[in-house]
């Protein structure tokens, strides 16, 4: 699989956000001062899955973030992540030892308001996606919540 971590990032919105893809835009414009002189070009946008598709798959991300480590996220939030651990090639072969960590997830208020995937690897280290690429993403999705000043559901 040759994909980026914005493709990544771009095809898990789609998921979780009731179905639509969204092209991903690297910047929103240019600004001249205090004010937006230029807009980047609009994204472009294709349904992908239908919206009750998305709506069960977002349940699953959240129900598995909150039966494995939901203890360190903002109460009153929704917030729902995935792990992933994958080998790495070393010399044309899988090894064992050399491991990427990784994990996708989203937070909002009654509304997925973000994405954030984090990616942890080393040369001879053996990552995991659970125990050091997700302790990452919950430190910056409780700082997201704070900066975006979501409002915390009943």
């Amino acid at each position: 699989m040759n994909v980026t971590m914005v493709q990544v990032c771009a095809a898990f919105a789609s998921i979780i956000n009731g179905g639509t893809y969204y092209s991903p835009t690297v910047y929103a414009g240019v600004m001249n001062g205090d004010s937006l002189k230029e807009r980047a070009i609009a994204a472009t946008r294709s349904n992908v899955i239908s919206a009750d598709a998305s709506l069960k798959a977002r349940s699953m991300i959240k129900e598995a973030r909150q039966v494995y480590y939901s203890k360190s996220d903002k109460s009153g939030y929704e917030v729902g992540g995935k792990t992933g651990t994958s080998q790495t090639i070393v010399n044309g072969q899988y090894s064992n030892d050399q491991t990427i960590g990784s994990y996708i997830g989203y937070g909002g208020d009654s509304a997925p308001k973000y994405v954030i995937m984090v990616q942890v690897s080393g040369k001879n280290m053996n990552m995991q996606g659970g125990r050091d690429a997700m302790p990452i993403f919950t430190d910056i999705s409780n700082w997201m919540i704070d900066y975006l000043k979501l409002q915390p559901q009943q």
